[in-house]
């Protein structure tokens, strides 16, 4: 009995990682589908991850280089913080990051350190996830009030 439940356990947690997308690649983002008009009326063109990225994952990493920056970007696919090095206006900066499979969506929160004994201050969550069609949607809640506001990018041959 216990090793049929092991088995059942073990079918289950792999049904559950092949659900997940692969997101490996290189995407461009789709200017006619990646804008938002603000309630003033002013066209706004948004590009969370820039123009072009190249993505690289493997079952338990993430590497998301952005060609507008040069810079790689790792996060670990466990759920638990960790640290990261990401550029600001001030140079490379270390953002804590948790980086997990919600269903077929990526999330990966990024949050400032907080100071000694405290909790991090929440930045932001990104979240990927494919369309039917094959573009990739990447959101971040900068919209006002929090509205998450993306980018779509079509995967290069």
């Amino acid at each position: 009995m216990r090793t049929i439940l092991t088995l059942i356990a073990v079918t289950v947690g792999w049904a559950t990682a092949a659900a997940q997308p692969d997101l490996s690649g290189t995407w461009a983002v789709m200017p006619a589908r990646s804008v938002w008009v603000s309630p003033s009326g002013e066209v706004q063109h948004i590009r969370v991850f820039g123009e072009r990225f190249t993505v690289y994952e493997s079952g338990t990493e993430l590497e998301i280089k952005l060609d507008d920056e040069g810079v790689i970007r790792r996060y670990r696919l466990d759920g638990h913080p960790h640290t990261v090095m990401h550029p600001s206006p001030n140079g490379m900066v270390p953002l804590v990051a948790v980086a997990e499979w919600v269903n077929d969506t990526l999330a990966i929160e990024l949050s400032e350190p907080g100071p000694a004994g405290r909790a991090p201050k929440t930045a932001t969550t990104r979240r990927l996830s494919l369309n039917s069609d094959g573009t990739l949607l990447v959101s971040a809640p900068w919209g006002p009030g929090g509205q998450p506001l993306g980018t779509v990018y079509r995967r290069n041959p």
